[in-house]
């Protein structure tokens, strides 16, 4: 998802920055766990010897992106929609935090590679439910800042 296209007729803010930099760190976390699964298109990229440092900038990415500045944004966006029944949808994104703070917690490098892929595995259907319920947030963002600002 490129912010910039989504927000391209509205008026940049330092919000839409915000945004656009979560997004970003978003993708990058996506890519570095294809990275260590050696998924297409980065199958034939790493050696093995590669993989402790990939787990570490993995789980260091991993912090950030559940991390408290990330949440402030959110509580941000959401506050912006100011729909009381979207309060499920922000607790529910709130919610996977825990799990994803726990699977951090398991890894070490010591992991063995079939442990690591498991973990990661489990990992990635929380991820991929977490992303899901932003991109819904992401959405009811901008039909609410677009109707506000076509009212203007």
């Amino acid at each position: 998802m490129e912010w910039r296209k989504l927000r391209k007729d509205c008026e940049w803010t330092a919000l839409d920055n915000k945004i656009e930099l979560w997004l970003k760190k978003r993708q990058e976390l996506l890519a570095l766990m294809y990275r260590i699964l050696h998924l297409s298109p980065f199958e034939d990229e790493i050696n093995a010897s590669d993989d402790s440092e990939l787990l570490v900038e993995f789980q260091a990415n991993l912090i950030e992106y559940v991390s408290q500045e990330q949440e402030e944004l959110m509580q941000w966006m959401h506050t912006c929609i100011a729909a009381e029944s979207n309060n499920f949808l922000f607790n529910e994104i709130l919610s996977w935090r825990a799990a994803i703070i726990k699977f951090n917690a398991q890894l070490t490098s010591e992991i063995s590679e079939a442990n690591l892929i498991l973990k990661i595995s489990e990992l990635s259907e929380a991820l991929a439910t977490r992303m899901d319920l932003e991109d819904e947030l992401i959405h009811l963002y901008l039909a609410n800042t677009n109707v506000l600002t076509s009212l203007v």
